[in-house]
């Protein structure tokens, strides 16, 4: 099973519509543990279910390794990120996933900057669908919500919505 790690903006965001539940059956899900303190904070959607998950052993959550070599390149990019955004990036950098799920811009553009896998979550419902764990309308349906909630700019939904499927292949569930 692959193992992605996740973001708080994205697993929140998948949350709302319903589609974390099928991210945690398909593929293993990580978490940082500063990220698992977003998602488990009383009042954001989700933190029941969160804690619900956490307890059931349906994700799980790692400690950043604070010292990992980076280039000072790495280390000048990562410090304009959130703490959630930049914990999900070095748990990836420290070997702790296949791939990174993340929506957040500046988060996005250092993962394309440092050849990093990532997707966003119109992706992940793209991927979804192509692996057979979403059908066609459930598809559409969730894309509809993601547009509506996310901050996509026209570029990356259009992006989103014509990928190729080759394109996605590293991404899929095995």
């Amino acid at each position: 099973m692959k193992r992605i790690v996740i973001d708080a903006s994205s697993a929140i965001l998948l949350y709302k519509i319903g589609l974390f539940a099928i991210i945690m059956g398909a593929y293993e899900v990580v978490l940082a543990e500063s990220v698992y303190q977003e998602v488990f904070r009383p009042g954001y959607p989700g933190a029941k279910s969160f804690g619900k998950y956490f307890i059931n052993r349906q994700f799980g959550v790692c400690s950043v390794n604070r010292s990992i070599k980076l280039s000072p390149d790495q280390v000048a990019a990562l410090s304009v990120l959130g703490n959630g955004e930049k914990d999900t990036i070095m748990l990836f950098l420290d070997g702790n996933g296949d791939f990174v799920i993340i929506d957040d811009g500046r988060g996005a553009g250092f993962c394309r900057d440092h050849r990093i896998p990532y997707i966003n979550s119109l992706l992940v419902a793209k991927i979804l669908l192509l692996s057979r764990n979403i059908g066609e309308a459930v598809y559409q349906n969730k894309i509809e919500m993601l547009i509506r909630l996310g901050r996509y700019s026209q570029k990356i939904i259009d992006y989103a919505l014509t990928c190729p499927s080759e394109e996605l292949a590293l991404f899929m569930p095995e």
